[in-house]
């Protein structure tokens, strides 16, 4: 799906490896074991009876167990919230209905592991991203909506990019490599 028409083979970008973090603060000392335990429970594994229950619900009530794969019932469309919405364990690719949806699956995921191109800013903090970033990244991404639908003339863009890296970009760009230093340091 990456494929052009001059040869060149596109490659994916690759999203941060962690999309959320839940931190707990120091007023909750006396709960930290039943936080941690319920984030236990909720990081099962599949298989488990843990993880059938978070993704399916109460058999008989919200699944039924159909040629040895877990079916939704009717209700089970309306009242189950997938708790895999808080917390889970590593994405599993398992599909008992569909096997082949699975193994085309692993082989898309195959090809996105072995080509996707990695954010050189990927688990580094910039204080200034994370205070300025996001208007900037709007104000970005309204520009280009405004090119592609003809509101706004493409050679806009180049002076909008000179703002970005003299209000906050290279700010930015000076924190992360801060960072990178930093680690490597390590």
């Amino acid at each position: 799906m990456f494929d052009f028409a001059d040869g060149y083979t596109g490659r994916p970008w690759r999203a941060a490896d962690v999309l959320e973090q839940c931190v707990v603060g120091a007023s909750a000392e006396s709960r930290i074991e039943a936080v941690l335990g319920f984030a236990n429970w909720l990081a099962a594994p599949i298989g488990s009876t843990e993880k059938l229950y978070q993704t399916y619900g109460v058999e008989g009530e919200q699944f039924e167990m159909v040629d040895g794969a877990p079916k939704r019932t009717e209700a089970g469309g309306d009242q189950w919230l997938n708790l895999q919405l808080l917390v889970s364990a590593p994405f599993a690719v398992e599909d008992a209905l569909h096997p082949h949806a699975v193994e085309r699956l692993h082989a898309f995921q195959t090809y996105l592991a072995e080509n996707a191109i990695r954010s050189a800013a990927d688990g580094l903090y910039s204080e200034t991203l994370v205070a300025d970033g996001g208007v900037a990244e709007t104000t970005l991404k309204d520009l280009t909506n405004d090119i592609v639908q003809g509101r706004r003339s493409v050679d806009e863009w180049t002076r909008e990019v000179d703002d970005f890296m003299l209000s906050t970009g290279q700010q930015i760009i000076d924190k992360l490599t801060q960072a990178r230093e930093e680690a490597a340091d390590v």
